[in-house]
């Protein structure tokens, strides 16, 4: 054997190897995409069930017979309330909006699938429309101004 030949058989299984490392880089890019993917899927599901849960919890609010009383009124309009009540009402009220301006950014950032965003949408929206609800939101401070915008907007549109 002569020093040529040790070398065209070195640079041959040297491009072998080449080859294989490429393929297993490849495989576990593969991989790696599939697990993100499997992930991406687990964290929407999550949050979409987060959201919903939020929305029984603050149902839970209105399950005694006396908060279920002073919200019932607080629809009609704020002026059916004192002000204890209405204190009580804007409570239950923030709580949902807070759910709903969660849910609003993470469908922005495609972490909530539109088929759940348009039920929230849907329920925000008609939220809106009840003439106690509508009050108290044009009155409630301490939300993001793209929310209070989306939810302002919500108001036109149902004029």
């Amino acid at each position: 054997m002569d020093i040529q030949f040790i070398g065209a058989w070195g640079e041959f299984l040297g491009c072998i190897a080449g080859v294989v490392a490429a393929i297993g880089v490849v495989l576990t890019l593969l991989y790696l995409a599939r697990q993100i993917h499997q992930n991406t899927d687990q964290m929407r599901s999550q949050i979409a069930h987060g959201i919903m849960e939020a929305l029984r919890e603050q149902g839970e609010s209105q399950k005694h017979a006396v908060e279920a009383e002073i919200y019932s009124r607080g629809e009609r309009g704020l002026d059916q309330l004192t002000d204890a009540e209405r204190y009580l009402f804007s409570k239950i009220s923030r709580g949902y909006f807070r759910v709903f301006e969660e849910a609003y950014f993470h469908h922005k950032v495609g972490r909530l699938e539109d088929v759940y965003w348009d039920i929230l949408w849907g329920q925000f929206s008609l939220a809106l429309e009840v003439p106690g609800i509508r009050q108290d939101w044009e009155q409630m401070a301490g939300f993001s101004p793209e929310f209070k915008d989306f939810g302002n907007s919500l108001l036109v549109n149902s004029v």
